[in-house]
C-alpha cells in the first residue's frame, strides 16, 4: 500500500466508498433483472406469497440503498473519519440483507423435481456472487457480506441433501466458495493498490502545481512589466527593443511552465481546459516563429493557406494548440530533406477545424503505422536513429487533440516521400467583434487583493489605464476590515495563497458581510479542485495569473456587464 496514505484516512475511506457507490449503480439493475427472472422461474414450484415477499423485500431493500446513495451524494465526501464508518456500516448491512434474500432462494431451491429449476437457479446465485465480487471489489468486507449469505445456505442444503447428485453439487459449490474468495482477495488488493496510486498520482500533480504557482507568479510580473514598458510612448528605441526581449523571454518561460503542467497533468481532471478567444493567424505565425530558426537551418519553407471558411478567432486551449503544432512540425521539420518545403493547410467545417501538415521527408514505413501513436515508439531505421527524440511528441499531440474534442490521424505516407497528418479539434467561431482595449473599465471601482507587491502595481496600473479606480490590499484580513467599512466596489480580484487570512477565508467572510456582486479568484493555480473550493467559498470566477493582460480586461468586462432587467 502507498506509505503516504494511510486506508484509515478519511480521504482513503472516502474514496473506497465513492467506488461502492458508483458500482452500486449496476447493482440495481442485476437485482431487479435477476429477481423479476428468479420470479418467473419459481412461479408454481415456491408458494406465490413467499415470491410476492421476497420480491417485496428485495425492491424495499433496493429503494433504502438508494436513498442512501442520494445521501451519500449530498454530503458523503465532507463526513468525518468516524461518520464514513458508519456509512460504511450501514453500506454492508444492507448488501449483507440483501445476500441473506439471495441465500433464502438456494434454501428452497431443491422443491420439486424440475433439473432445470435446480440450474438456472444455480446459474442465478452464481451469478449474482460473481457479480457482488467485481461490484464491491474496493471492500472486502462488503463483497464477504453479499458472497457468505448468499450461497453458503445453498451449499449447505446441497450437501446435507440424500440425492448424492446433489451432494456432489454441493461440493462442487464450496469449491467455488473457495475460489471466489481467492478472487475476492486479489481483485480487492489490485483496488485498493489502484485508488493508492490514484492518491500517489494527485500529490504529484499537486506539487507540480505548487511549483509552477511559485514560477507563474514572479514571471507574470516581469511580462506585464515588460508589457507596459513596450507599450510606453516615450521609451527610446533601445530600451524599447530590451523591453521587448524581456517580454518575449518572460512569455516563453510561462508557455515552458505551462507546458510542463500539460505534459505531466494529461488527461487528469487535474488540469482543467482554459479556452479563451484564440486567433488562429496569430497562433500559426507565432509557432511559426518558434520554429523560424530550425527552418532556416535545414533552408525548409512553410507555407501555410487558409479557406475562406475559417473564422479569425475561435474558442479553444491557446496552449494545447500551440503544443500540437509546435509537435507536428518539429517532427516535419526534423524528417524533412535540406532546402525541403513543409505544407500547413488550415480549413474549418463546424464545428470542427482542420489542419493539414505536410512533409515531403522518409515517410513511414507500412508495417509501422500501426505503432505510430504509441508513446515512445520510433521505427528502426537508420534515417530516424540518427535524429534525436523520446518517440513521445506524436503520442502527446494525440491525447492534447482529443482532450480539445477533436483527434490526430495519419492520412497518408509513404516511404521516401513524405506524410500529411490531420490534426482536428472542436472548436466554435468568436462571435462579434472584440472590444477596443482603452478605457474599458471606466467609471468602475475594483479592490485588488494580493500579497505580492509587484502584482499589485502591475495590476493596479494596468487596470487604472483601463479607466477603473483601483483599491489594493495586502492579505485577505485587510480586504475583510476593508469590506466591513466601506463596500462600494463593483469587482474584487482576489489573491488564493497569502499568509493569515487567505483567499478562500477572506472571501467566506466578505460573503457573510451581505457583499453580493463579482469576487474572481485571482490564481495561479489551474487544478480542478481548486476550482471547486473556489466555487464552494463564494468566489464568481477565477482568472489565471498566466493569462494575457488583454484577455484578463476582457473577463473583467464580462462580470462588470449590467445585469438584464427582469
Amino acid at each position: 500500500m502507498i506509505e503516504w496514505e494511510s486506508q484509515q484516512s478519511p480521504r482513503f475511506k472516502s474514496a473506497i466508498l465513492e467506488l461502492l457507490y458508483e458500482q452500486n449503480k449496476i447493482a440495481f439493475a442485476a437485482i431487479i433483472i435477476n429477481g423479476g427472472l428468479y420470479a418467473y422461474l419459481s412461479w408454481g414450484i415456491i408458494d406465490s406469497t413467499l415470491i410476492y415477499f421476497w420480491v417485496a423485500a428485495n425492491l424495499l431493500l433496493t429503494v433504502i440503498r438508494y436513498f442512501l446513495f442520494l445521501k451519500w451524494r449530498a454530503k458523503g465526501r465532507n463526513l468525518s473519519s468516524l461518520a464514513l464508518d458508519a456509512a460504511l456500516k450501514q453500506f454492508n448491512i444492507c448488501v449483507g440483507i440483501s445476500g441473506i434474500l439471495w441465500g433464502l432462494i438456494g434454501i428452497g431451491c431443491l422443491r420439486g423435481d424440475s433439473p432445470t429449476y435446480l440450474a438456472a437457479t444455480t446459474f442465478l446465485i452464481a451469478g449474482m456472487t460473481s457479480g457482488a465480487v467485481g461490484a464491491y471489489s474496493s471492500s472486502l468486507t462488503t463483497m464477504y457480506s453479499f458472497l457468505f449469505p448468499s450461497i453458503i445456505p445453498f451449499t449447505l442444503r446441497l450437501v446435507l441433501d440424500n440425492q448424492l447428485a446433489h451432494r456432489i453439487m454441493g461440493l462442487i459449490c464450496v469449491a467455488y466458495i473457495i475460489l471466489m474468495i481467492l478472487i475476492a482477495r486479489s481483485v480487492n488488493s489490485r483496488t485498493l493498490r489502484g485508488v493508492g496510486l490514484g492518491f500517489e498520482n494527485e500529490n504529484l500533480i499537486s506539487r507540480i502545481n505548487d511549483a509552477s504557482h511559485e514560477i507563474r507568479t514572479p514571471v507574470t510580473a516581469i511580462a506585464g512589466a515588460a508589457e507596459l514598458l513596450a507599450d510606453h510612448p516615450n521609451l527610446p528605441p533601445t530600451a524599447l527593443s530590451y523591453s521587448k526581449i524581456i517580454l518575449r523571454n518572460s512569455l516563453h518561460l510561462k508557455k515552458l511552465v505551462d507546458n510542463i503542467l500539460v505534459i505531466a497533468t494529461s488527461g487528469s481532471k487535474e488540469h482543467p481546459q482554459a479556452m479563451e478567444s484564440v486567433s488562429l493567424r496569430d497562433e500559426i505565425t507565432a509557432v511559426g516563429s518558434m520554429m523560424q530558426s530550425r527552418l532556416k537551418e535545414k533552408g525548409i519553407q512553410l507555407e501555410t493557406q487558409f479557406t475562406a471558411a475559417v473564422p479569425a478567432k475561435v474558442w479553444t486551449s491557446s496552449l494545447k494548440f500551440q503544443q500540437i503544432l509546435i509537435n507536428l512540425l518539429s517532427n516535419a521539420i526534423k524528417f524533412s530533406p535540406q532546402a525541403g518545403k513543409i505544407s500547413l493547410s488550415v480549413d474549418f467545417v463546424r464545428p470542427f477545424l482542420n489542419i493539414k501538415v505536410t512533409d515531403y521527408g522518409i515517410g513511414i514505413l507500412p508495417e509501422n503505422i500501426d505503432r505510430l501513436f504509441d508513446p515512445f515508439f520510433r521505427e528502426n531505421r537508420a534515417e530516424v536513429k540518427s535524429q534525436e527524440g523520446s518517440g513521445l511528441g506524436l503520442a502527446l499531440a494525440r491525447t492534447l487533440s482529443r482532450e480539445l474534442g477533436g483527434d490526430l490521424k495519419l492520412l497518408q505516407s509513404q516511404a521516401d516521400k513524405g506524410s500529411t497528418f490531420l490534426f482536428s479539434l472542436r472548436a466554435l467561431p468568436v462571435e462579434g467583434d472584440l472590444p477596443q482595449p482603452s478605457q474599458r473599465l471606466s467609471g468602475k471601482k475594483i479592490l485588488l487583493v494580493d500579497d505580492a507587491e509587484d502584482i499589485r502595481f502591475l495590476f493596479r496600473n494596468r487596470l487604472e489605464a483601463e479607466g477603473a479606480e483601483v483599491e489594493v490590499c495586502q492579505d485577505g484580513q485587510a480586504a475583510v476590515d476593508l469590506l466591513a467599512k466601506n463596500g462600494d466596489f463593483d469587482l474584487i480580484l482576489m489573491d488564493l495563497n497569502m499568509p493569515g487570512l487567505d483567499g478562500f477565508l477572506a472571501t467566506k467572510h466578505i460573503r457573510k458581510l451581505g457583499y453580493d456582486k463579482p469576487i474572481l479568484a485571482f490564481t495561479a493555480y489551474s487544478s480542478f479542485t481548486t476550482m471547486q473550493k473556489c466555487q464552494s467559498y463564494g468566489f464568481s470566477d477565477h482568472i489565471y495569473k498566466s493569462t494575457e493582460l488583454n484577455d484578463i480586461i476582457m473577463t473583467l468586462q464580462k462580470w462588470l456587464k449590467p445585469l438584464p432587467a427582469a
